[in-house]
């Protein structure tokens, strides 16, 4: 018989989270409309494309805050966790951080303080070791297990992990363009480097035979035909197919970048070239005309 708290569960809204968002939207247009214009330099301005990027990643957080995907995740399905957790950490944090005004991010960096430690997190090696290591390890059974018991520890990984992810993808996609320091090449190799990292702890999900998380044993079932080992590996699956989905785009997002930088850096060249070849044209009649 099922549970009956499964049915309050599987249609529980956190309707604050829908307030937040209303908040977030509001305050976003301000910030790329008229204190863009106040605080932000000439070049601030954001196109339609990225700014929808922002409508988009504000969608996903929707999605994984204020629907029931959180709750069902932590209480009765591994791979919800998992989907969860591929939206919080892949999706979100690039598609936000591409909208993401940028005088707002000048006026954190500021802060001597915010500037070290930001600057310190998001040096590829230190942020890529950081993220990957520390999401193994909420993984370990053991860890994971006491974290999803007590919903405090769930909390504060959570909270690191968020807080990580955006500094794994800022060298990537850095919202100030000072800041962004990285050759197009260089961020290629940190997106290679970061979907080979996170690739042991999914395969360790994905192939394992056995339950590895205790938690979900003793959870009602509410999809009677997934065992808990399919659920599991479903969930490694999911946060396995989403990363590489996502590192696509960010490869093609680069990578377009690098084309239109260096079809930039051609037509300048081009320019120069012209004004040079008009010079040595017009130098002799001027000499000439000096006669």
């Amino acid at each position: 018989m099922r549970d009956p708290l499964v049915g309050q569960m599987a249609v529980r809204w956190h309707f604050e989270w829908v307030a937040i968002l209303i908040i977030l939207v509001f305050l976003y247009l301000a910030a790329t409309g008229s204190l863009n214009e106040k605080y932000g330099k000439k070049d601030d301005s954001l196109s339609i494309y990225r700014k929808t990027c922002f409508f988009i990643g504000l969608f996903f957080v929707f999605i994984s805050k204020a629907t029931p995907l959180h709750d069902i995740g932590m209480s009765y399905l591994f791979s919800a966790h998992m989907a969860g957790m591929a939206l919080d950490y892949l999706v979100i944090p690039p598609l936000l951080l591409l909208g993401m005004p940028a005088w707002p991010v000048r006026k954190l960096l500021s802060i001597p303080l915010a500037d070290r430690i930001i600057t310190f997190m998001t040096k590829p090696l230190i942020i890529i070791i950081f993220f990957n290591l520390f999401f193994s390890l909420y993984h370990v059974p053991l860890i994971f297990n006491t974290a999803a018991m007590h919903p405090p520890f769930h909390v504060i990984f959570n909270l690191i992990l968020t807080v990580l992810s955006y500094f794994l993808w800022w060298p990537i996609i850095c919202p100030v363009p000072e800041k962004d320091y990285l050759s197009e090449l260089q961020k290629m190799g940190c997106i290679f480097a970061n979907s080979v990292l996170l690739t042991p702890a999914c395969a360790l999900i994905i192939f394992g035979s056995t339950p590895l998380y205790q938690f979900y044993q003793h959870t009602p079932h509410i999809l009677p035909h997934l065992s808990i080992v399919e659920d599991q590996q479903f969930g490694g699956t999911i946060m396995k197919i989403v990363q590489e989905i996502v590192n696509a785009l960010a490869l093609g997002l680069v990578f377009y970048q690098w084309m239109k930088k260096q079809q930039e850096q051609d037509r300048r060249e081009a320019s120069m070239d012209i004004k040079g070849y008009k010079y040595l044209e017009v130098s002799p009649a001027k000499k000439l005309k000096r006669n």
